[in-house]
């Protein structure tokens, strides 16, 4: 049999090249936050009772709260179903404000360069 070394073996990183990276897009801060689902707004709260209730055991929890949501009559549903609903609405709300508010950015730049080249001129003058 052969003798095993003890030696550290240096960690070699995987070639970079061949490992996809995800591209994350700069998000405008403005731009509206998606809707939550049914589920979403119901996992919020369970989750809130939860963490108080069993501090230790977080890992549990979704596994915890989606047999919950599984075992919910419609009628419990209903009340989450209308959260989602609302939020919805909000979401398309929001962002038709948005949007409206990206085709006005652009001649507002315009005019408020336009306003600034013309006092500058206004100061050249003597």
């Amino acid at each position: 049999m052969a003798a095993q070394s003890n030696a550290i073996v240096p960690c070699v990183p995987p070639n970079q090249s061949s490992r996809r990276r995800r591209r994350y897009r700069n998000r405008d801060p403005a731009h509206p936050k998606p809707n939550r689902s049914a589920y979403n707004f119901f996992f919020a709260e369970k989750h809130a009772k939860l963490k108080v209730l069993h501090p230790n055991r977080e890992r549990d929890f979704g596994k915890m709260i989606g047999e919950a949501w599984n075992r919910l009559t419609e009628e419990e549903r209903k009340v989450y179903v209308e959260h989602g609903r609302r939020d919805k609405e909000r979401y398309k709300r929001e962002k038709l404000e948005y949007k409206e508010s990206l085709k006005l950015a652009p001649t507002e730049v315009v005019r408020a360069k336009s306003t600034r080249d013309e006092a500058s001129q206004g100061n050249f003058e003597g």
